[in-house]
C-alpha cells in the first residue's frame, strides 16, 4: 500500500465480539474510495473467542486491513496503540460491535482537503439489529441522528497531527468517559471544525458493553472513580493554564452534574469515602471559579442525601417493602421513615 495516498486510518479495538465483528468490518471495506486510500487498523486486545481468527481471515482478503494481536489492556490501550502506528492524515475510531454507513468516505476525503482539525457527524443508536425501516433510511442516507456527537470519539474524525503534536492519548486510568477526556484535549488544540448533516455512525446498544453494565455495583464504583479522576485532571489543567479555551470549564461543569448521578445509589458509608477524596483533591475549592456554578461540599452532600432517600422511598413503597424491613436494622428503617415522612 502506498502510504502517501492514505488519507484516513480506521482504528478498531476488538475484544470478544465475534457475533458483530463481521458486520463492522464489512461496513469499513464497503466504501466509495479505493482501498489504497485508507487503512483499517484492528487491535485484537487479547480476545478469547474467535474474534482474532475472524480478523486474520479479513486481513488475508483485504490488503488495507492491518491486524495487531496484543495482551488485554483495555480500549484506551488499544486505541493508543492504533494512534502510534496509523499512517493516515485523519483518524476515525470505530468500536467493533458498531458499524459505519457504507459509502461515506468520499465525502470525508473531499472535506479532508479543506484541512479541518475535526469533522463531526451524527450517530444513531439502535437495539441489537436495525429494523427494515431503519435499514431503508440508512441506505438512502435519510436516517436521522439520535445521538449527540459531543461525548463520543467515534462520532468524529480527527486530524492526526493535532493528536501527535500535542501528545494526546486516551487515559488508561479512566475506565468510563475516556472519550470525553480525549475529546476535551483535542478540542483544546483545534481551530477549524466542521459538522456534517449526516448519520455516519451506527451505535449498537450491546447489553454486554461496559456502558450497559453500569447497574453492576463494581462498575458503578469504577464509573464514579473515573469521573472524579477526570474532574481532578480538568481542575489541575484549568488552574495551571493548560486549558485556556473555556471548553474545559464547560466539561468540568458537566462532570459535577454526572458525579451527582453516580453518588445517589451508593450507601452513605461508601459515598462518604468518595466525598473525602473529592475534598482531599481540592474539588470543593472551585466554587468561585469564574464562569462556573459548581456546588460546594455541603450542597453536593445535600443533593446526594435527597436523591439517595428518594430511591429508598421508591423501594419502600414497592412490593419489597416487607423485605427491606427484614434486611435493614430497625433504627435505619425508623430514620428513613422519619426523613421521608412515611407512615404505615
Amino acid at each position: 500500500m502506498n502510504t502517501q495516498k492514505i488519507f484516513l486510518s480506521f482504528i478498531v479495538p476488538v475484544y470478544n465480539v465475534e457475533e458483530y465483528l463481521g458486520e463492522c468490518l464489512d461496513s469499513l471495506v464497503n466504501q466509495d474510495v479505493s482501498h489504497d486510500e485508507y487503512e483499517i487498523i484492528c487491535i485484537d486486545d487479547g480476545s478469547t473467542d474467535k474474534s482474532g481468527e475472524i480478523l486474520d481471515l479479513y486481513a488475508e482478503k483485504y490488503t488495507n486491513i492491518v491486524v495487531v494481536h496484543k495482551e488485554n489492556g483495555g480500549v484506551s490501550s488499544a486505541r493508543n496503540y492504533g494512534i502510534d502506528i496509523a499512517k493516515g492524515k485523519y483518524i476515525w475510531f470505530v468500536d467493533s460491535d458498531d458499524f459505519v454507513r457504507e459509502n461515506c468516505l468520499r465525502e470525508l476525503k473531499r472535506l479532508s482537503i479543506e484541512n479541518y482539525d475535526i469533522l463531526n457527524f451524527g450517530g444513531y443508536a439502535f437495539d441489537q439489529e436495525l429494523n427494515a425501516e431503519e435499514k431503508e433510511l440508512l441506505k438512502n442516507n435519510r436516517l436521522k441522528a439520535n445521538k449527540t456527537y459531543w461525548g463520543y470519539s467515534t462520532f468524529r474524525v480527527y486530524k492526526k497531527s493535532i493528536i501527535l503534536e500535542n501528545e494526546i492519548k486516551f487515559n488508561n486510568r479512566i475506565i468510563y468517559g475516556e472519550d470525553e477526556m480525549f475529546n476535551n484535549d483535542v478540542i483544546e488544540h483545534s481551530e477549524r471544525t466542521f459538522l456534517l448533516d449526516h448519520t455516519n455512525y451506527l451505535y449498537r446498544k450491546n447489553p454486554n458493553s461496559a456502558m450497559n453494565n453500569l447497574l453492576v455495583f463494581e462498575n458503578q464504583i469504577k464509573r464514579l472513580e473515573s469521573v472524579i479522576l477526570s474532574m481532578v485532571i480538568l481542575k489541575n489543567g484549568i488552574e495551571s493554564g493548560k486549558y485556556k479555551s473555556g471548553f474545559a470549564k464547560e466539561f468540568l461543569q458537566a462532570r459535577y452534574e454526572l458525579v451527582q448521578y453516580c453518588f445517589k445509589r451508593l450507601s452513605i458509608k461508601i459515598a462518604a469515602k468518595y466525598f473525602k477524596e473529592m475534598k482531599t483533591t481540592g474539588l470543593f475549592n472551585l466554587t468561585k471559579l469564574e464562569g462556573l456554578n459548581l456546588p460546594g461540599e455541603y450542597t453536593l452532600k445535600k443533593i446526594y442525601l435527597i436523591q439517595h432517600f428518594k430511591i429508598w422511598k421508591r423501594a419502600y413503597y414497592k412490593k419489597t417493602r416487607s423485605r427491606l424491613k427484614k434486611l435493614l436494622p430497625a433504627p435505619i428503617v425508623r430514620i428513613i421513615k422519619k426523613v421521608l415522612k412515611i407512615t404505615d
